[in-house]
C-alpha cells in the first residue's frame, strides 16, 4: 500500500539526493500567500502521513511539499518531523491528487470533510477512522476499500462502489446511498440511521449486526440478505 507522502513524491518528480520530502497543509489561499511572503521556512513542525496533516488544517486541499536536508532535521517521530529550516519544493491540490490517484493508499486518520471526490478511483484505499463527514463521492470506486470506524454522515454516495468494503463500525447516518453498490460489503455494527439505499443492490448483505433500525428498505436489492 502506498503512502500519501510517496504518491505526492512520485507526481511531483522528487528524486534528489541528500534530502528528505515532508508535506504542511495548508488552509486556504490567503495563508499560504502569507507562508510564501514571510517565507515561513524555518523552525518548522512538518507532516509525514495524513493523520498529522489532518492536525495542521481542517482539509488537505492546499498541500505544500517541502525538502529538508537530513542534517537540518532535529527531531521526529512516526507523524511528524521538526527541522531547523526547509525549502519549498511544490504545492499540490491534495483533494485533486486523492481523487486522480487513490487507489490503494494508506490514508487512515485523514480528514476529508467535504471534499469532492466524485468518480475517484479509490479501490483498495485504507480511509480507516478518517472523516468523510459531506464528502461527495458519488460515483467513486472504492471497491474492497477499509472504512473501519470512518465519519461517512451525510456523504454522497450515489451510485457508489462499494462491492466488498469493510464498513464495520463506520457512521452512514443520513448518507445518500441510492443505486450504491454494496454486495459482500461487511458492514458490522454500521450505523444506517436516515441513510437512503434507495435502488441499493445490498444483495446477500448481513443486516443483523448493522444499526439500521427505521431504514427504509422496500425499494433496495436485499435479496438474500
Amino acid at each position: 500500500m502506498k503512502s500519501l507522502l510517496d504518491l505526492v513524491a512520485e507526481n511531483i518528480g522528487f528524486e534528489k539526493e541528500g534530502v528528505r520530502l515532508f508535506l504542511k497543509a495548508i488552509n486556504n489561499g490567503q495563508e499560504l500567500n502569507q507562508f510564501i511572503l514571510e517565507k515561513m521556512t524555518n523552525n518548522l513542525v512538518l507532516a509525514k502521513n495524513p493523520k498529522a496533516l489532518s492536525k495542521q488544517a481542517l482539509h488537505l486541499s492546499i498541500l505544500v511539499a517541502m525538502e529538508v536536508a537530513q542534517d537540518d532535521i532535529y527531531w521526529e517521530n512516526e507523524d511528524t518531523v521538526k527541522v531547523t529550516k526547509a525549502k519549498l519544493f511544490n504545492i499540490i491540490d491534495g483533494n485533486t491528487l486523492i481523487r486522480k490517484y487513490g487507489q490503494d493508499l494508506d490514508l487512515a486518520f485523514i480528514n476529508l470533510r467535504g471534499a469532492q471526490l466524485k468518480g475517484a478511483d479509490l479501490r483498495g484505499v485504507n480511509l480507516n477512522n478518517s472523516d468523510l463527514q459531506g464528502a461527495d463521492l458519488e460515483r467513486a470506486n472504492l471497491k474492497g476499500s477499509s472504512l473501519i470506524g470512518t465519519n461517512l454522515q451525510g456523504c454522497n454516495l450515489t451510485e457508489a462502489n462499494l462491492f466488498g468494503a469493510n464498513l464495520t463500525k463506520a457512521d452512514l447516518r443520513r448518507a445518500n446511498l441510492r443505486r450504491a453498490e454494496l454486495r459482500k460489503a461487511i458492514l458490522n455494527g454500521t450505523a444506517l440511521r436516515g441513510a437512503e439505499l434507495w435502488g441499493a443492490n445490498i444483495w446477500g448483505i448481513d443486516l443483523k449486526d448493522s444499526f439500521s433500525e427505521g431504514v427504509d428498505l422496500s425499494r433496495a436489492d436485499t435479496r438474500g440478505s
